[in-house]
């Protein structure tokens, strides 16, 4: 729900409200995670795949 010019007329409503509310705390949570690695700690390849493919997309 990232682009809005990509998404069928049904899910806009849905996405502007996703962006709105949602995005921005969903990215401060993944770049916290990611900050972990950062400071010398430790995340499994799994998480900072998945984080990496939703900062992607």
């Amino acid at each position: 729900f990232g682009d809005l010019k990509l998404l069928k007329p049904e899910n806009k409503a849905f996405a502007q409200m996703f962006q709105k509310h949602y995005a921005g705390k969903i990215l401060e949570c993944h770049l916290k995670l990611l900050n972990v690695i950062r400071q010398g700690g430790y995340l499994p390849e799994r998480v900072i795949n998945l984080i990496l493919q939703y900062l992607s997309s």
